[in-house]
């Protein structure tokens, strides 16, 4: 990461601190400053493999000019398995982080002390992740869930005929349950477009930092 000083109003710019990160900066949002604190989110070999060689690192530096940047804290998210950083969110003095699975965990991070940011919630929502925004102390995250992993079949010579396959696949939803298609919402969550908008439900859930999630209607 490099400094490029701005400040002269002629235009000249200059060029100021390097910095070297654990990994790859793959998006504008893994960086922010705050109080004259930079923020980086990063992971290791993200850019070869979608999952990373390392588990993320959240770093911070001092911010003393153009030509001085300090680190003065360090943290790693401790994830179950790894996974890949997929997407980061800056909001005053917490960061989000949402790594890749089918439920994607959201890490919730503490940067008030910037020598010290550690890891403040970790909450697990339905599906992948689309976007993340942040309006006032609120939160929105919207997810797709897809399609269920039901065992429908294909048309195969000798084995099933269009006609058959299709009449078991129906045979498959009529047999599948609520939870298959949306899971952790219940029916009266659900709102179903007038117009066929794709086969994947979408859910737009929100919360507040520190509080109790709840989700929105899909």
């Amino acid at each position: 990461v490099e400094v490029i000083d701005i400040s002269d109003p002629t235009g000249h710019l200059v060029h100021g601190a390097t910095i070297t990160t654990t990994g790859p900066v793959m998006s504008r949002w893994q960086m922010d400053e705050f109080n004259g604190v930079l923020r980086v989110i990063t992971q290791r070999g993200v850019a070869r493999n979608p999952s990373g060689e390392q588990y993320p690192d959240v770093d911070t530096y001092r911010v003393e000019s153009s030509s001085s940047l300090v680190r003065v804290g360090h943290t790693t998210m401790r994830l179950p398995r790894q996974e890949g950083l997929k997407t980061v969110r800056f909001d005053g003095a917490r960061a989000y982080a949402i790594t890749f699975a089918q439920t994607d965990p959201l890490f919730t991070f503490d940067l008030s002390d910037p020598a010290h940011p550690r890891l403040d919630d970790r909450s697990t929502w339905s599906g992948n992740q689309l976007s993340m925004r942040q309006y006032g102390d609120t939160v929105r995250l919207v997810t797709t869930i897809g399609l269920p992993e039901l065992r429908f079949v294909q048309p195969r010579p000798g084995t099933f005929s269009e006609r058959q396959a299709t009449q078991r696949n129906r045979e498959i939803v009529r047999a599948s349950r609520i939870e298959d298609w949306i899971p952790g919402l219940s029916c009266d969550e659900v709102y179903h477009p007038a117009t066929w908008s794709g086969p994947d439900t979408v859910a737009v859930w929100t919360f507040r930092p520190g509080a109790e999630s709840s989700p929105s209607k899909v």
